[in-house]
């Protein structure tokens, strides 16, 4: 660990690059004004403010949930612009932009899709939970940990795979959301300690297309979970799942393809079309 201590009467420059392995950077003392830290280098157990690294360097975490500092790099797209963090091309887009991975992804913490008819173009890549994923909130009712929540209707999400963690529990969580496609994707739960299924249906609209794979693990329900779900005390809908064309297939220990469950007795849909297909293998 480097702690860095500063007074008023004591500032400097700390510098760090090349290569070593740190736990983190702690600033303390009555002030940090005028207090210079360049990090252009290293890996670090936790991470850091971003005001600490030089212009086209970047903090990226790693799967094992640790974090790097190395040259930046753009992670994904809008259009012509382009994005070093996922999380920041999501906040960027706006209704009927297109955001296009550019390289695999791992996250900590749950990513929620909440704009409407935003497409999500995995472009073959996959995003998956680092090993120290965060439940923001754990002890609230609002599960946040789940890998992907999409809460807003007609968002696409195609081309390409989702890999939940051991601290995650469904992969992709859909609630309350009309009109949400998901196309040419892997859902993999295999993985998820905390229970949940690869792809949750809560109050909302979805339909499947083309090849979808659903992998479980021994903490998973199943492979599709849909709830019509109680939303409030004055919202309440139906869920429905289409499979348009889809060739589903669940693999892995729970091969039980969808579960239907009715919670809020509003009614549950299931429509088939185009003759699609679904089957379990275990594994």
């Amino acid at each position: 660990t480097i702690v860095y201590d500063s007074t008023d009467k004591d500032k400097g420059k700390l510098t760090i690059k090349g290569s070593g392995t740190f736990v983190g950077i702690e600033t303390s003392g009555s002030s940090v004004n005028g207090v210079s830290i360049e990090i252009s280098g290293g890996t670090f157990e936790n991470s850091f403010p971003a005001e600490y690294l030089p212009e086209n360097v970047a903090l990226k975490e790693q799967e094992d949930g640790t974090f790097k500092v190395g040259e930046a790099t753009s992670v994904a797209k809008i259009g012509e612009d382009t994005y070093p963090t996922l999380e920041a091309a999501v906040k960027a887009a706006r209704s009927d932009s297109t955001i296009t991975l550019l390289e695999d992804v791992y996250l900590g913490k749950m990513l929620t899709l909440d704009k409407a008819d935003v497409k999500l173009d995995l472009n073959g890549y996959t995003i998956s939970a680092s090993v120290d994923f965060v439940d923001p909130t754990p002890n609230a009712t609002n599960n946040d940990n789940h890998l992907i929540d999409v809460t807003a209707g007609g968002v696409t999400i195609t081309n390409g795979t989702l890999k939940a963690g051991t601290l995650n529990n469904h992969t992709l969580n859909i609630w309350n959301a009309n009109g949400v496609t998901r196309e040419k994707v892997t859902l993999d739960g295999s993985a998820a300690g905390m229970g949940g299924a690869p792809l949750s249906v809560g109050a909302s609209d979805v339909t499947l297309k083309g090849d979808i794979a659903l992998k479980t693990g021994e903490n998973s329900w199943y492979g599709m979970n849909v709830d019509s779900r109680k939303v409030s005390d004055t919202n309440t809908t139906g869920a429905s799942l289409t499979l348009d064309s889809a060739n589903v297939t669940v693999t892995g220990p729970k091969t039980a393809g969808i579960y239907v469950e009715d919670t809020a007795g509003d009614g549950i849909a299931l429509n088939f079309q185009g003759a699609p297909a679904i089957a379990g293998e275990a594994e």
